[in-house]
Formats: structure tokens, sequence, C-alpha cells
């Protein structure tokens, strides 16, 4: 999202400039020693470690660095991650994660994701709904490279968990209010509370959050006198925690939200390279096509279509754990338990175009029109079941997670696509593309995983593990094409099981102390090599490949993907003046990234057709560099860098986008991945004296971040080609009452660059892209 910039802003600006200034000048005069760095743990290996002690890369993002931030979605900690993108939809609630340059482009219910997302460790299986609003989030843990042995399939790319506030057993509340520029207002309000009723006293404790964000949008659109990326969120977060016993824990969560907008915003563009024939077909049926698109500005469209994003979802979930404690050779054992149901309703119509002509609209919606707006919503349900054992012995030198994974998901859907239906003036254009596919999805799986780590010495541990999972996909689909004829084009459902072993080794060298020189802290090496695999499927995107009179009765499947990943990391904590100012941690990494499920178009005649095919194979390679510093006292500097060199070994027979031809694209990057990122923030926090009340802290801080060229479609649609920017944030925050209370002044994209999160290429249909702002 681009915002604006503001007088709050550059006034929060001025002050962090001063104070962080002030703060360089002390620490290069010496005055006080610094302090520590502040102590995070992770449950990257499903077990409470250090960071410093975790043989994986992984970021953690705690609360207060996404209060910092000013993250309230999921998306906005793509600064402070590197190798992370999030590629915006023309579905505004739906996201496509990519890590390390692998993801999934399409948002349809016949593809998995290939960066698993997860809330307290409960995995969301659809692209849509993955836009999450972030309610009383306890931290965001990151982890990069294929996570698939205690994560499972779809985690190629790596695995994000969410993790929530627990209740606990004091009385707390928490209110949070954020109003800023295009109307927008933004709130939290939080009550834990203890249940202190007879037997239940200090056994009962529960949580309940309401969260609502709201804001008018920053896109106008002039044909229909409305905005677009507008919000209209409001959610419910409540948790019970049971501890009837002490090594008994039984944590019960239950949500809701609905979201209901105007849609994504966007901005149609004239694709400069595109064939002229093609040009021919929208100028003929729409006179001033191109100067209407040219015309456009990220921020001002003409789209025709009364759009609706409009997503439902509420689910429950369940984690227990209970401490059987020491059990023969066993000096810990704990069973685990995670269940969870969730369901979601989404209805969507897309002027995909962003035109003022009725040329390309798609839709989720169960009614006849793809252009209508009063159809009945798509469906998914998805019911999980995990369930492990966590045990240490030999005085806690071998450490063993064991477990099985249960999941049931279906689905369905009505998903609509129209193009080129009527002339400027009004009459029965050409209807090339107008269709209405229903799709039902019924998947299962299951997995046996089991991970194993050894304390060699004291100071060498080897990790070792392998899950076996079988993943049933089935997949029937009956799609009319065009909407004139009655009989369906495609009318096929298939049943396929997709299976697959990933196992994972790594092995870690902790420097002795004895060993270490008087600065150093910490220092652990590791060696790591991972595999996963991301399921199968069957194409059913809209828009019928079969000729005239014809029925498909089969649909054609892809394959799995697979990743496997070489790695070393490095994770050091340096002392030269106090324990723990300085942590720096490296990871380089290989991969060798096979059968890519690609989404491609080709125009057949006037059709453009959407399908799905497996690439050969591709070379990942790169490094993460991640610091945090405490120079001095309350200043505190972060910084991260990412080098990504993602490209195709061999990818000979691909579709070109702005042809009706072949291209090669074999030696060349992956789409949605940058070469660099590049992430700096500045924080310090100065004493203000004004007595117990008034007296509290100013806290400035100032975040740089740079993202290199990235392409969305191909290098050969130019249109979708996002250049390098840079993105300046700023936040100015009164801390008082001791720390009770804050009042923050603050502004995103300062500078107020200009980009593009994403976008959809139709240059060989009709010679225009859309690009999602």
């Amino acid at each position: 999202m681009r915002s604006r910039s503001n007088r709050a802003g550059w006034v929060a600006l001025t002050a962090a400039a001063v104070l962080i200034l002030s703060a360089i000048a002390a620490v290069a005069a010496g005055e006080e020693p610094p302090a520590a760095v502040e102590e995070i743990v992770v449950r990257a290996r499903k077990r409470d470690e250090r960071l410093l002690d975790t043989p994986v890369s992984v970021t953690a993002v705690t609360t207060a660095e996404l209060e910092q931030l000013g993250a309230v979605r999921i998306d906005d900690i793509q600064i402070a991650v590197p190798n992370l993108q999030f590629r915006s939809s023309a579905i505004a609630q739906a996201q496509s994660i990519f890590l390390r340059g692998v993801g999934q482009q399409d948002e349809g219910l016949a593809f998995d994701q290939g960066v698993g997302l997860y809330v307290d460790g409960v995995p969301l299986s659809r692209s849509i709904g993955l836009l999450l609003n972030l309610v009383d989030v306890e931290q965001i843990e990151v982890l990069r490279g294929p996570q698939g042995t205690l994560f499972g399939r779809n985690t190629v790319g790596g695995a994000i968990n969410v993790r929530t506030v627990r209740p606990h057993d004091e009385v707390e509340g928490r209110v949070w209010v954020r109003a800023g520029n295009f109307d927008s207002v933004d709130t939290q309000a939080t009550l834990n509370v203890p249940i202190d009723i007879g037997w239940l006293e200090d056994r009962l404790f529960s949580r309940f959050t309401f969260a609502s964000r709201n804001s008018r949008g920053y896109v106008e659109n002039l044909e229909r006198d409305e905005y677009l990326s507008d919000l209209n969120d409001f959610g419910f977060l409540g948790a019970l925690r049971f501890m009837p016993v002490e090594a008994l824990a039984i944590d019960v969560r239950g949500t809701w939200e609905r979201s209901h907008r105007r849609g994504i915003g966007g901005q149609c563009s004239i694709e400069s390279e595109a064939e002229p024939s093609v040009l021919a077909i929208a100028r003929a049926f729409y006179p001033g096509f191109e100067q209407s698109c040219e015309a456009q500005t990220p921020y001002r469209v003409r789209a025709d279509t009364n759009q609706l994003s409009d997503l439902e979802s509420y689910g429950t979930w369940v984690d227990g754990v209970y401490d059987l404690g020491a059990i023969s050779v066993f000096d810990s054992v704990s069973l685990h338990s995670i269940t969870s149901w969730r369901e979601q309703r989404p209805r969507y119509v897309v002027d995909t175009d962003f035109q003022e002509f009725p040329i390309i609209v798609s839709s989720h919606i169960g009614g006849p029109d793809p252009a209508g707006t009063d159809g009945e919503p798509a469906f998914a349900r998805q019911i999980s079941q995990e369930a492990r054992a966590q045990g240490s012995a030999f005085d806690e030198r071998l450490d063993v997670t064991a477990g099985a994974f249960f999941f049931w998901e279906d689905a369905d859907d009505v998903n609509g696509q129209s193009g080129f239906r009527y002339r400027a003036d009004g009459s029965p254009g050409l209807d090339i593309g107008t269709s209405v596919a229903s799709l039902t999805v019924d998947n299962y799986s299951w997995a046996l995983f089991s991970q194993a780590s050894f304390d060699l010495t004291t100071w060498a541990q080897l990790t070792a593990g392998v899950r076996y999972t079988a993943d049933q996909k089935g997949l029937a689909k009956r799609e009319i094409f065009p909407l004139a004829e009655t009989e369906p084009r495609v009318d096929a459902s298939e049943r396929r099981t997709f299976e697959d072993w990933t196992p994972m080794a790594s092995l870690s060298f902790t420097l002795p102390d004895d060993l270490a020189p008087v600065f150093l802290d910490h220092a652990m090496t590791y060696f790591s090599y991972a595999r996963g695999f991301k399921g199968g499927g069957f194409n059913a995107l809209v828009g019928s490949q079969v000729a005239a009179g014809e029925v498909a009765t089969e649909l054609d499947p892809f394959r799995p993907e697979h990743v496997d990943s070489f790695e070393v990391g490095f994770k050091t904590a340096w002392a030269p003046w106090a324990d723990g100012h300085l942590q720096a941690n490296l990871a380089l990494f290989h991969a060798d990234y096979r059968d890519i499920q690609v989404v491609q178009t080709r125009s057949e005649g006037l059709m453009l057709l959407r399908f799905v095919s497996n690439a050969a194979e591709a070379t990942i390679q790169g490094l993460e560099l991640e610091t945090l510093t405490v120079p001095v006292p309350d200043f505190t500097i972060g910084a991260s860098l990412a080098l990504l060199d993602a490209e195709y070994d061999e990818f000979t027979n691909a579709e070109n986008n702005l042809t009706a031809g072949s291209i090669d694209r074999s030696g060349e990057s992956l789409p949605n991945v940058p070469d660099l990122q590049a992430h700096v923030s500045l924080q310090y926090a100065a004493a203000i004296a004004g007595g117990s009340r008034l007296g509290g802290e100013l806290v400035p801080r100032l975040d740089w971040y740079y993202q290199s060229e990235i392409h969305y479609s191909g290098p050969e649609i130019g249109s979708l080609v996002q250049g390098g920017y840079n993105r300046v944030d700023v936040r100015l925050a009164y801390e008082l009452c001791d720390g009770a209370l804050t009042i923050a002044a603050w502004s995103q994209n300062l500078l107020d660059e200009s980009y593009f999160t994403g976008g959809i290429t139709f240059a060989n249909l009709y010679g225009a892209t859309a690009r999602f702002t």
C-alpha cells in the first residue's frame, strides 16, 4: 500500500533525525556502555529454543517490532524479513506469498501455496483469506527454505507461523486506535480476565479481542465516483486457557471476521510491444480505448463495473499439551494435539481491465452473470488434526519429536469470466471469453513425521528427520463456454494421490566458551539439507480449451513441485563492550527447484486461455544477513540484506505472453523475485522529564527499505516490470505512565514513492495489462 506523505510524517522525520544524530554522537563520545540485545525465543522446530541456538534461517517479528513498524496486516512485515515478498491479487483479500523465489501465482481452488501460512500451528490452505489482519499477535516467525519434515507439504519455500497471545492470570486491558489520511480508522480492544470462581480459580483464563479497519480507499474511480482499495473489516478473536491440573493445558480459540470492500485498485496500461493486430481488436470495438488507458494514473482510474470483494471467515482450534514427566529413559515426555475447523465464504467481482469499457470482468459468485453481484458466495472448509509426542533423554542430550497429521478439505466455487460483451455503442460484441465454470474440490491428506536432535558433544549437534505424506486430490469441473451455449464444454472429475518422502538433516557447531575471544559472546555454525514438495493437481482455470461441439471429460494433470535445499548459516552475538550488544546472523543457500508449476496464458484466436504447466528446473541461490545492535542504551540499529539469484535452468517451450508463439525462458529470472532487498531501522528512546505522570520516553524511529527490479509476468511484458524503489517510513512515539499509554505520529512511504505490487497481462488478447496498486 502506498500511503501519501503528510505533515505529521515530516514532523516525525525531523524529530527522529535530531534524536538519532544525538545518539550517534553519544556513541562517538563513548559516554555510556551499551545495553544487551533482547533475547528471542522461537518454535521453528516445534519446541522453545533461543533464536541464536536454532539451526534454521528464521526471522522473528515480535509484538514490539510489529507496533514499531506500524504493521496491521501480514504483508506489512515484508520490509523487515529478507527474501519475503507478497504479491497482490485481483481479489482484495487474496495474496500470493514468496520466500526465496518460491510461491504460487494463482489463487484458484485447484492450486496449493508454496509458502505455508499457519496461525498457532494451524495451516491456512487457500490463497483467499491469507491477507490476515494482525489481531492480538504475540510473534510472527518466518522460516525460510523447505520445511517439509515438521510442517509438511506446501512449504517448499518456507513457512510463516503467526502466534497469538495466550490468556494469562492477570486482569489486563488494551485499547489501540489509529487514524490517518483517506479517512482511515483502525481499532483494536483486548480484555484478559481470569475466571476466579470456585474450583476454576487459577485454572481458567479468558481473553477477547475486537478489531476493525476502515478506510475510504486511496484509488479514485472517476467512472463511478467511488474509491477502490478501501477497507471495511471487523473481526473477533476469543481464547480460553484451561489448566485442570498442573501438567495439562488446553487452549481453545475461536475467530470470526467479515471483510466487505469495493475491491483492489489498479491501473490499465498499454503494452507497447503488443502485436498490432491484437491492439486492433480493442480499437475496433472500443474507440478511444488506448487513449483512456494511457490517461490513467496509479491513483485515478475509470472502471465501469460495480466491483465487490467480500469475505466471511470463521473457525476454531484447540491446542492441548499434557506433560507426562519422566518415562523410562526419557527425562521428560509431552503430548501435543492441535485440532482445527475453519470455513470461509468469498464473493468477488473484478473489473480486471480497470476501464470504462466492458472488456474483461471476472468473478467468484454463484449467479449466472459474471458481472452481477447478487450471486451466492463460494464456500471452503478445512478440518485438520495434528498429534505429536516430544521428549528428551540422556540428560537432555537427545530431543525427539514424532507425530501424525490429518487434513480434510472441501470447497465449491462458481468462477465466471466475460470479455468484449458489448461494443462502444451498446450493441452485442464478440463475447469472446464469456464462461461460467463450477468447481468442486474434495481433498484429503495424511502424514507421519519424526525428527530427532542429538548432542554429539557439548558443542556439536546432529539433527535428522523425515516425513511421509499421502496427498489425495479430488476435483470436478463443469464449464459452459460461451454462455450462448447450453451444453458444457467441460464436464469432468479427477482424483489422484501424490505421495512423497521429505527428509532433512543438519549439523551444527557452537564455539566453546574457552575458545571464544573475549568480545564474542556466542557463535554457532550449521550445515543443513532439506527437501520439500508441493502437491500436484489438475488444470481447472476458467477458459475452455475444447473445440465447439466437443465435451472434455478429463482434466490435464500437473506434477508436484520439489525443492532440495542446501544451506550454511552463522548465528553470532558480539560483546566488545557488554554481553550481547550485537547480533549478526548470516545464511548462504543453494536450492534445486524442479517441476515448477507455472501459470501461463495462451491466445487462441479470440480466446485467452490460462493453464498450468511444469517448468523443467531452476536453480536458486543467495544469502540473507540480519543484524541488530544496541551501541548505547536505548539506541537500536537493525539492518538486513537479501541477495537472490533465481533462474530457470531449462524452460524451452514456454508461452510467450506477447504473442501466440513460444519462448525459451532458460536462463531467465523467476517472476515475483527481486535480486536485492535491504532494510535499515534506527530507533532511539529519549527520556522526558515531567513528573510521575507526564514523564516518559520520546521514541523516534526511521525505516528505510529498498527493493530491486521485479517482473510479474515475464520480462517481455514491460508494463509489468516494477523498477527498483526506496521506501521511507517514520514514527514518533511518546510513551508515558510507565509505558501504559503511547501516543504516536507516523507516516508510511514518506517520500511518496510510486510502485505496484502485482498485475495480470492481457497483452496477447487486446494489448493491455492491469497493475494492482
